[in-house]
């Protein structure tokens, strides 16, 4: 598939659980990738756990303003699942591999 950013990527799947991801970048610069899984980088490349603001310009955020909300409204919280978000820098035309951390 075809992510945002100039990344192809391809995905391995076993028992419902990625166990493999192959990202080829076409125009270089930062991938993030976000798994519920823990990945390692499988070549000579850094992943590295994403903390800051991504620098790919594709990746963007634009300034929204803060939601208005009434005190009376009782919102449900939801309990997301845990994941991971991973950063490597990438050059164009490399294909980049990250397996299951075991």
């Amino acid at each position: 598939m075809k992510a945002r950013g100039g990344f192809v990527v391809n995905i391995e799947w076993y028992n419902g659980s990625v166990t493999k991801v192959k990202v080829k970048s076409l125009l270089g610069g930062n991938c993030r990738i976000r798994s519920y899984n823990q990945f390692s980088a499988a070549g000579n490349f850094k992943l590295r756990q994403a903390i800051v603001t991504n620098p790919n310009s594709f990746y963007s955020v634009p300034d929204i303003k803060e939601l208005l909300g009434s005190p009376e409204a009782k919102l449900k919280t939801i309990k997301l699942k845990k994941s991971y978000l991973y950063d490597f820098k990438t050059e164009q035309g490399k294909e980049y591999s990250l397996v299951l951390s075991e």
